[in-house]
């Protein structure tokens, strides 16, 4: 029958994700689309019964790092059982593409903390990447940024200097071609090598040319602690020199010192969008965030990536004014651990069989069983492991984490990576029903309408994603039906990789992703590519 639909979702409370009232209703939907709301009659292949239950478009996940996980594992189960259909990879200056043939090897050293085992590297340009990933195929949509961090050491490698007018012209051609190949903009990760090395003008420069097609500049801004605000402020002054909307990532105050400063960083957020500027944010609802263990160490140390912080930390003399700086608080992540010896860092993924028994426990607890200082424990494993360790690290405040979330301008990002081995950050598989639960039914800081167009509608406009993000007619049928009553995240710091409880159904492109809380291991995702202004 011609208009049989492929899909009813009946009698469902609809949360549209734009902001407006829940209301009841079916939704119809044929060839991965949403056809119609409303009372719906016409024959359907299947039905699934949402009366009780919200129903929502797909979370859109405006942060995450899985660039260099979908080509040898594309099943995101812990992002699809928790709501998520769509990931905007890409972020903190670091993407899998574009690549130097005669820099490679010096970047999958830098970058192996991301990387999932059996990663083949396969591919040169961004749009080669983008090709291969569609052809291999993921679970989920997947929009890509350019990394500002990926293009710099194309360019230069990692060498601690200001660009040269050829080399920036190097890279603004680089820019240009990734966003007309595909990528929704350029992502700067300014805590981490090189991209640190930049100065203001030249993300000025890069930034022109995204304005020039349509894209959004998303930062890792220069620093989170101390520096926070001046760092928020040089965020905006790219975007007002640039003239491109600005998105900065995982916005908060890291380090006891700095508790209360977002109040301040939220204010400069304000005060831009009021003059006319295009500035906004993402958040997690957690306390702790994950990174590299290299982001203990003073930006000098990896110059000339990986093999030069190597080569560093077997001289003696090198090895010491590293201690030294650590140990005087530089750079800001270091201040916490020498604030209370490491035990609010803990170590999350080692690479060798070696150290596997750290995962889990704090720099205090390592250190405590070499019987080391904790500053040359970290030292030690960084020797060890060829830089190869991230970290979790518990450093900011419940109060900053309720006050960033509320915020008009905010929306939700994981800032998860979910590799095979190691552990995870529980929000790789727990940011949404967190959400949900903590700050929703249980805090009531938000509205249920409110809290879906963080999740959804927001994300899908800073992207210039047309048709994803609500449910209407005529967009992409990417849906979340869950219990609102029930929803929960139960992933731990001790557990990370734990299923959430109460999301009973996800629909990625029309097609069953999760059916009663059970994930169906389909790849139903599509690439996504910008489309040209």
């Amino acid at each position: 029958m011609s208009h049989e639909l492929d899909v009813t979702v009946r009698g469902g409370t609809i949360v549209d994700g734009s902001g407006s009232e829940p209301f009841v209703a079916d939704i119809g939907i044929k060839g991965g689309k949403i056809i119609s709301i409303g009372n719906i009659d016409a024959p359907s292949r299947f039905e699934i019964n949402a009366r009780g239950l919200i129903v929502s478009p797909g979370f859109i996940d405006i942060h995450s790092h899985s660039d260099f996980v979908l080509p040898a594992n594309p099943w995101s189960e812990g992002k699809v059982m928790q709501g998520v259909t769509t990931e905007v990879v890409g972020n903190c200056g670091m993407s899998a593409a574009p690549v130097n043939p005669e820099r490679l090897e010096q970047m999958k050293k830098y970058v192996a903390f991301l990387c999932e085992e059996g990663l083949q590297w396969n591919w040169v340009g961004f749009g080669e990447y983008l090709d291969q990933l569609q052809e291999s195929g993921t679970a989920v949509n997947v929009a890509a940024l350019v990394g500002h961090n990926t293009i710099r050491a194309a360019v230069m490698g990692f060498e601690e200097r200001q660009a040269s007018s050829r080399e920036l012209d190097e890279m603004k051609a680089l820019v240009s071609r990734c966003i007309e190949e595909g990528a929704f903009g350029l992502s700067s990760g300014l805590i981490y090598v090189p991209g640190i090395y930049a100065a203001t003008v030249e993300l000025v420069e890069l930034c022109k040319v995204v304005s020039a097609h349509g894209g959004v500049y998303c930062t890792h801004i220069r620093g989170e602690g101390a520096n926070l605000i001046d760092s928020v402020k040089e965020a905006i002054q790219i975007g007002e020199e640039a003239g491109v909307p600005v998105q900065i990532s995982h916005l908060k105050a890291s380090g006891r010192s700095n508790w209360g400063k977002v109040a301040e960083a939220l204010k400069l957020v304000d005060e831009a969008n009021s003059i006319g500027l295009d500035v906004t944010f993402d958040a997690y609802p957690y306390t702790a965030g994950m990174t590299t263990m290299t982001a203990l160490l003073p930006p000098w140390a990896l110059e000339g990536g990986v093999e030069g912080l190597l080569k560093r930390l077997k001289d003696t003399k090198t090895r010491a004014k590293l201690k030294s700086e650590i140990e005087g608080g530089f750079p800001d992540l270091a201040k916490d651990l020498v604030h209370d010896s490491g035990k609010s860092i803990m170590v999350a993924q080692c690479k060798t069989s070696k150290n596997k028994n750290l995962e889990g426990k704090t720099l205090f607890e390592a250190s405590k069983l070499r019987g080391k200082d904790v500053v040359e424990t970290v030292l030690e494993i960084l020797e060890e492991e060829n830089a190869e360790v991230s970290i979790i690290s518990f450093s900011m405040c419940e109060e900053d984490v309720r006050v960033v979330l509320n915020h008009p301008r905010a929306m939700i990002g994981t800032d998860a990576i979910d590799l095979s081995r190691g552990r995870p950050h529980p929000r790789a598989y727990g940011t949404y029903p967190r959400f949900l639960a903590r700050y929703v039914r249980e805090g009531g800081l938000l509205t249920i309408q409110e809290a879906i167009r963080k999740m959804a509608s927001m994300p899908a406009r800073r992207l210039g994603l047309k048709d994803r993000g609500l449910l209407r007619p005529g967009f992409c049928a990417d849906l979340v039906i869950f219990r609102m009553d029930a929803v929960e995240d139960v992933a731990s710091f001790e557990e990370p990789r734990r299923f959430p409880k109460g999301i009973e159904h996800v629909l990625v492109n029309g097609q069953m992703a999760v059916e009663n809380g059970k994930f169906l291991k389909k790849l139903n995702g599509k690439v996504l590519r910008k489309t040209r202004v």
